[in-house]
């Protein structure tokens, strides 16, 4: 039988970190290939009843960071916001509730969940 050990990680002291929420997905990304460094993925849900977060408070990523001593770990968080004039190709899903989220060779990939107050909306696949 495998024993599991569980390690508390502290976010950074006096840095920002995203809103209360809940009907949200997060996504661990494990440091192999393109990712510096182990990291979280939040993305969307709700402060409001049935109401999504806007897409500057819906995605995060938490980086796992390690102290000088290489022994000590934290969480250090930031936003990831895409905008028209960033010359990336980053294209970032709009902000939705109550979505599943899976990770598959460090893409985080979005399924279902709502857009507004409505239940019947189509499909959202990103």
């Amino acid at each position: 039988m495998t024993k599991i050990t569980w390690k508390e990680i502290e976010t950074t002291t006096g840095g920002i970190s995203p809103c209360a929420r809940s009907s949200h997905g997060i996504s661990f990304v494990e440091k192999n290939g393109g990712a510096s460094t182990p990291r979280l993925v939040l993305f969307g849900g709700e402060a409001t009843a049935r109401t999504p977060l806007t897409k500057h408070e819906s995605t995060w990523i938490a980086d796992l960071i390690k102290n000088d001593n290489n022994e000590e770990e934290h969480w250090k968080w930031r936003p990831l916001v895409s905008s028209e004039s960033d010359n990336t190709s980053t294209i970032m899903p709009p902000p939705r509730v109550a979505h599943s989220q899976a990770v598959v060779d460090e893409k985080v990939y979005i399924f279902g969940g709502r857009c507004g107050i409505e239940i019947g909306e189509k499909g959202l696949n990103d």
